[in-house]
């Protein structure tokens, strides 16, 4: 697991310093604590910036249903002649064209067209969709974190409700796809990997805003990197895989903040979590189907 500094990010702030080395708690200073600590009854003030404000930990009403004929506008321009096209929430989405893959998993064939989500789904969209916010890390345009297996799903189910479409994960085989995008290197990507991810060499051990790194050709983003992705699993969908079933429904793909270039965050590098595991690396985008 991934630590700040010598410490493991589940662990908390520090203890306050104690002996010599704790501050003075003379008269005046715990006068002063008091000053402040009313003063912050009164104010609902935050030092941090807009860009990494922090959402509620209040949990907000969940996103209602669309009216039928906003629904109705958005099934026309999903309507699979546009390259990219955005939803209610303002999440773009890139069509992804089918075709083959060969990789050493064996050859995987996509017969049908999907929308895929440029982006990871961020904070602000899954706390709109849901009305709650599970991620470690916080701010809005960060993508949300700490998402278990069974939370991606609900949110697919909710914002299928809300727009009268059906959303859902990628299969693991849609989404080696789209990220190998024509390409035929390990990491699909032209330019060093760290141009386009957000790995333990140049995350700082956490995430960072959805779609500040370069795409691949395809237009996708932080398909390397940020936070490792929910993907379906079907058996069958692979060579290797045809002979047997998977034990887990999901499988994760792409790597995150917290894992070397070389290593995890490969292209076919798979993650078989645990369903219910909910990490500070643990994300996802969606698919959009077609009609």
């Amino acid at each position: 697991m991934a630590r700040h500094g010598s410490r493991p990010m589940w662990a908390g702030p520090p203890r306050p310093a104690r002996g010599r080395d704790a501050p003075p708690t003379g008269v005046a200073t715990r006068w002063r604590c008091c000053f402040v600590g009313i003063l912050c009854l009164f104010c609902s003030c935050s030092s941090e910036t807009p860009d990494t404000q922090a959402s509620s930990d209040k949990a907000q009403p969940p996103m209602a249903p669309l009216p039928a004929a906003q629904q109705a506008r958005l099934r026309a321009i999903f309507d699979g002649k546009d390259q990219e096209a955005a939803n209610s929430l303002g999440m773009r989405f890139r069509l992804i064209f089918p075709g083959t893959l060969e990789s050493r998993a064996g050859t995987a064939v996509i017969k049908r067209p999907f929308y895929l989500g440029a982006c990871e789904v961020t904070q602000a969209q899954y706390e709109k969709v849901t009305g709650e916010n599970p991620s470690h890390f916080r701010g809005a345009n960060l993508p949300a974190d700490s998402i278990n297996w069974d939370e991606a799903l609900a949110f697919c189910r909710r914002l299928s409700e809300v727009e009268g479409a059906e959303y859902r994960l990628p299969t693991e085989a849609e989404w080696d796809y789209a990220c190998r995008a024509d390409a035929i290197s390990r990491s699909c990507l032209a330019a060093p990997l760290c141009d386009h991810a957000w790995v333990r060499s140049n995350s700082g051990e956490q995430t960072h805003p959805a779609g500040l790194k370069k795409p691949n050709a395809w237009g996708l983003y932080d398909m390397h990197g940020n936070v490792w992705e929910w993907c379906q699993v079907l058996p069958g969908a692979y060579a290797r895989y045809a002979a047997y079933s998977r034990a887990l429904p999901g499988t994760l793909r792409g790597g995150s903040w917290a894992d070397a270039e070389a290593g995890h965050c490969g292209l076919l590098h798979s993650y078989d979590s645990v369903p219910g595991n909910r990490l500070a690396t643990h994300g996802f985008r969606v698919v959009r189907s077609l009609p």
